[in-house]
């Protein structure tokens, strides 16, 4: 699936989120897998709070950035 994306778009950016870390009795995927996805794929990984709203914006904020850096450099 990832192999597939980055062959397609070789330019995109990706970027992991689990949400609901406050509510660790919900959690269904242990923070250490999806750090070992992260180092897999070499792509940041965001917890957000979703009661408190605790980091919520940072994975826009990360999307944000790598998008704007995307079309920086297809300009050069």
């Amino acid at each position: 699936m990832i192999t597939d994306f980055r062959r397609v778009v070789p330019q995109g950016s990706i970027i992991l989120v689990g949400n609901y870390t406050d509510l660790n009795r919900k959690r269904i995927i242990p923070l250490e897998a999806a750090q070992m996805v992260e180092e897999r794929w070499n792509t940041p990984y965001y917890e957000t709070y979703s009661t408190s709203g605790k980091t919520v914006d940072d994975p826009f904020t990360k999307v944000a950035e790598l998008a704007l850096a995307n079309v920086q450099a297809t300009r050069h």
